[in-house]
């Protein structure tokens, strides 16, 4: 392995990340959005946070922060949580995700 390879802006490749997806009770207002997204943002290993109504998406490095700690967060800002599902989701993962969603079926044998 180069000393490229192992550079920190190839680090990403080698995490394993999860992403984690609140749905909430109610949808968010613009004003709730704009802050929950500024607190989340700020969390080590948070890499990147969707809002859109009634959802709330973190992608995260678990070595860094935890999907209680996000959902302490969510529910600091007056939200509630109704449903969370969680994915483990890396490079190699999400490789492997394309890989068998896009497989064709085999050809059938008549």
């Amino acid at each position: 392995m180069s000393d490229e390879d192992s550079s920190p802006e190839n680090e990403d490749s080698l995490h394993e990340y999860v992403d984690v997806a609140f749905t909430l009770e109610e949808a968010l207002t613009p004003a709730q959005e704009q802050s929950l997204h500024g607190t989340l943002d700020k969390f080590p290993g948070v890499r990147s946070v969707s809002l859109i109504q009634k959802n709330a998406s973190v992608h995260y490095d678990p070595t860094e922060t935890a999907q209680e700690i996000i959902a302490r967060a969510i529910e600091s800002a007056g939200l509630r949580i109704a449903k969370t599902v969680v994915t483990p989701s890396s490079a190699m993962t999400d490789a492997m995700q394309r890989q068998l969603t896009h497989q064709e079926e085999p050809p059938r044998q008549e």
